[in-house]
């Protein structure tokens, strides 16, 4: 899932068929990102593990994964407005608050 998150991220910033998604300047988010290598496989397209990343560049990509991450469950959900009728937290009791 890891690999389809990354590959679905890097199309979405492709700047004639992407999304027009953007991302900021950042140095620690551009490294991470610039880490991580692909190759294509019999198995399908192979991303770097995590841990080759961290190898690379000596911490956990977190930024990266944040992004990528964020970008992963909106292409998953899509339109919002199907959640318009749920309410807000405010509206259900809850024992956490």
């Amino acid at each position: 899932m890891r690999a389809a998150a990354i590959w679905r991220f890097r199309e979405a910033l492709d700047p004639e068929h992407g999304d027009d998604l953007a991302i900021p300047r950042n140095r620690k988010l551009r490294r991470e990102a610039l880490a991580h290598r692909w190759s294509l496989s019999t198995m399908g397209i192979q991303i770097d593990s995590k841990k080759e990343v961290k190898d690379k560049i000596g911490r956990s990509p977190n930024i990266f994964d944040a992004y990528v991450l964020a970008n992963w469950t909106e292409s998953l959900i899509g339109d919002w407005s199907d959640f318009d009728d749920l309410g807000s937290v405010e509206d259900h009791d809850s024992k956490w608050r």
